[in-house]
């Protein structure tokens, strides 16, 4: 670890504790208020749960404005959004970009696993808690949660009250090109239905301008990001035992904004991009946010669910749980994968059907007990149907390519050779594939705690499951018409695969003080096999393996100065075998998806809350990381790379994983005070610091981003009859931030460094104003 890191990462500490010392003389008048969480699948206090997390509730959410999960990051520090918001924990996340790989970190909302990450796309609404688990989940928590587990809660319907709230925020991107806007109202309405039923509705409208502008090029591009979303829940005690628990959703996005902002971050020396960027007027830097295109940008995506729970208690103190639940989300895309006002690889198009049915049946021991947890059997089957179509012509003029040999559009009329031999292409590169992945998965799991004493505990668990993974893949139908076909092997392709499993936890638990708790486990985490989701070649072997891990974890969770402030620290240690991963396959001579990678993270988290005074809190929480390779034979090059072999790859062992940042860091204070009997308010100031990361696995130059401080701030204001108001500021000092590096791809196979960028919401500085009112 770099000394500046080093330095940056403890730097706060002094502040800490010259904030946190005083407290000790101060009467103990005063105690933090307990965070009840479900990080065991039963509810009890954040500092008795032997798991390194993090919980943020609805308050932090609000105070931060913090309004989806690609957000979170900024309020969790061992959590990083990656490309195509995927994520990270530990540094550890997924390396692979296709619907036929699954996650590492999962999606778990209201005890439903989400099988894809697009599930979990609508801004956030009506959310008791997120709960941001570190390390192995998968054992309690369905499948894929080898890298840890984000587990969102959202709020139930209350039998004994008919309340409401609205809100709408206004924001405003003020250093965009376009001074981009955004609106985002939210409703719900609670409501009972006699004595022991409610009913809770949800409704959510987005509409977010583009950080980056599309300033010509001939294209279109659907640029403002819109959203409607509603939510019903119904919650009834059917008796005194038995309760039943209903949500149903759906969501409507389209645009691209915050998804699809791309634009040109460093041109290398040869590039034929430097002349048209210029025509297009156009300069390409670490701050650029405008782009051109001559092909179109849309993006729209459709999800939405049912799922019904059902909860009995049993006289003995046993509770039996079963959660039924469908999702599904359709998803139809397409970029102009150039960036530029010529025809490169303009159509870059897809459309992905996702369907998945789950069904838990879990036991829970009576809590009391000395021998407690709890075992179950889950089931899991899905299927996604995606078609992916890649077209261009490589900036080559129209009139050139009407002729022969190339003969691309409607060449008949125009070139006599071309009509003489019959020759007609579709474009002059392309590709196109169809693939349908179905997945079915089976496990029986338990964990539990055996309570030797009033302070020690031992801890066991398993879970046994059975994946059965089908893909069916048709790729190049259209490639008679490709001049150039990119696309690999041509034909269709059918493979079958299937894993068991038994993944495992060992720990123990003891309470050295009343308040003082300390742990320590070891665990196995478990990752689906899956499959490329193209066919590079006919030797190319569409399989991807399972992928496993081991995690050795100790911690201490403490409340001291009289319940003034809960210190939590944790050590780690995880290591990744045959990870997935993109790499050269030497048979095949060509990149594949395949378990080619082997990984180690370790490292330290530490989470300190405290209450400075009746008024005045106090929240940091830091991460610090070594994640690395141990061995990775076949990672890419890039351009100009001294240590590469003839094949254009090299052993990435030693170097570290894309996101893993040395340090993070998130610091919060909170200062509430009341104006006078019916106004309260409160002043809440943020800093999130984030050592220099690199985009990519071969740690090129270009794709580095230095270290980041992002500022926020927020001013509220909240009647006794209802009204609220706040003014806030993210990124109050307006880094860009990108949320991706990577190689632009046409002049990386010519061996030129040039690169792209993506950009979030949260890349620029946003001011906002929020009103609401509750009843």
């Amino acid at each position: 670890m770099h000394k500046k890191n080093i330095i940056a990462a403890v730097v706060s500490a002094p502040v800490l504790m010259s904030a946190v010392a005083p407290l000790a003389a101060q009467e103990n008048s005063l105690v933090l208020e307990e965070i009840v969480v479900t990080a065991q699948r039963t509810s009890e206090s954040l500092q008795d749960v032997p798991v390194s997390m993090l919980a943020v509730s609805d308050e932090a959410l609000e105070s931060r404005n913090l309004n989806d999960l690609q957000q979170l990051s900024l309020a969790a520090p061992g959590l990083q959004v990656g490309q195509d918001n995927s994520f990270a924990m530990r540094g550890v996340g997924t390396l692979v970009f296709g619907n036929t790989v699954d996650s590492s970190v999962a999606l778990a909302v209201d005890d439903v696993n989400y099988g894809r990450p697009a599930l979990g796309g609508a801004a956030f609404n009506d959310i008791e808690r997120v709960e941001v688990l570190y390390g192995p989940q998968g054992l309690l928590f369905g499948k894929n949660a080898s890298a840890g587990l984000l587990n969102v809660i959202t709020t139930r319907p209350q039998f004994d009250e008919f309340s409401g709230e609205v809100s709408a925020e206004l924001a405003l991107r003020d250093t965009t090109p376009k001074d981009a806007t955004g609106l985002l109202t939210k409703a719900t309405l609670n409501a009972p239905v006699g004595d022991n039923a409610a009913l809770r509705f949800n409704a959510l409208y987005s509409d977010q301008e583009p950080v980056a502008a599309m300033i010509g090029g001939g294209g279109s591009a659907d640029e403002n990001a819109e959203q409607y979303a509603l939510k019903a829940k119904y919650l009834h005690e059917l008796s005194d035992s038995l309760e039943l628990y209903v949500i149903a959703d759906v969501s409507s996005e389209a645009g691209i904004a915050g998804i699809f902002d791309r634009t040109l971050r460093q041109v290398g020396e040869g590039s034929p991009a430097n002349e048209v960027l210029a025509a297009d007027g156009i300069t390409a830097g670490d701050d650029n946010l405008e782009f051109a295109a001559d092909g179109d940008y849309y993006r729209d995506l459709d999800t939405g669910g049912l799922q019904a729970s059902l909860s009995y208690s049993f006289d003995n103190g046993f509770d039996l749980f079963s959660v039924t639940s469908w999702r599904y989300f359709d998803l139809e895309q397409q970029i102009d994968t150039d960036y530029l006002s010529i025809d490169g690889l303009s159509r870059n198009a897809s459309d992905t059907h996702y369907d998945q049915y789950s069904q838990e049946l879990r036991l829970a021991l009576p809590n009391d007990n000395r021998l407690n947890g709890q075992v179950g059997v889950f089931y899991f089957y899905s299927e996604v149907d995606t078609y992916g179509e890649l077209a261009g012509s490589s900036a080559i003029p129209g009139f050139v390519l009407a002729g022969f040999p190339f003969c691309v559009g409607s060449p008949d009329a125009t070139d006599a050779l071309c009509a003489a031999t019959g020759t007609a292409n579709s474009s002059f590169l392309g590709s196109d594939n169809q693939s349908s992945l179905t997945t079915e998965s089976m496990a029986l799991f338990g964990q539990f705690n055996y309570e030797l004493s009033d302070s020690l505990s031992l801890i066991a668990g398993a879970r046994v499951t059975q994946d059965d993974v089908d893909i069916d893949l048709t790729s190049g139908t259209g490639a008679d018409g490709y001049f150039v076909n990119i696309g690999g092997a041509t034909g269709q392709f059918s493979e079958s695969q299937s894993n068991t499993n038994v993944s495992w936890k060992l720990g123990t638990q003891f309470y050295i003080a009343e308040d003082v708790m300390a742990y320590a486990s070891v665990s196995t985490g478990y990752k689906a096999p899956g499959f490329n989701d193209s066919a590079a070649s006919e030797l190319t072997p569409l399989a991807v393996a399972e992928e496993t891990s081991t995690n050795l974890e100790a911690g201490i969770k403490s409340t001291v100065l009289g319940g003034r402030v809960n210190l939590n620290a944790s050590v780690f240690r995880q290591e990744f075998e045959d990870y997935q991963v993109q790499s050269f396959d030497t048979g095949a001579q060509t990149f594949i998806t395949q378990n080619a990678a082997e990984v180690t993270t370790q490292g330290l988290e530490l989470n300190v809350k405290a209450l400075l005074a009746e008024n005045v809190t106090l929240t940091n929480a830091t991460t610090l990381l070594d994640s690395t390779f141990d061995d990775f034979p076949g990672t890419q090059c890039y351009p100009g790379q001294a240590d590469c072999s003839a094949e254009g790859t090299f052993n990435a062992a030693g170097r570290t994983l894309p996101l893993a940042a040395e340090v993070t860091s998130t610091t919060q204070i909170m200062v509430d005070f009341d104006l006078n009997d019916s106004v309260s308010g409160y002043v809440e100031s943020s800093w999130y610091y984030r050592s220099a990361i690199n985009f990519k696995v071969n740690e090129a130059p270009g794709t580095e981003l230095d270290a980041i401080n992002v500022i926020g701030f927020s001013l509220g204001l909240r009647s006794t009859d209802g009204w609220s108001v706040s003014l806030f500021c993210k990124n109050c000092t307006d880094e860009k931030v990108p949320t991706f590096i990577d190689f632009y791809a046409g002049d990386a196979l010519e061996g030129i460094a040039t690169y792209v960028q993506a950009w979030g919401f949260n890349s620029v500085r946003t001011l906002g104003l929020n009103i609401g009112y509750e009843f």
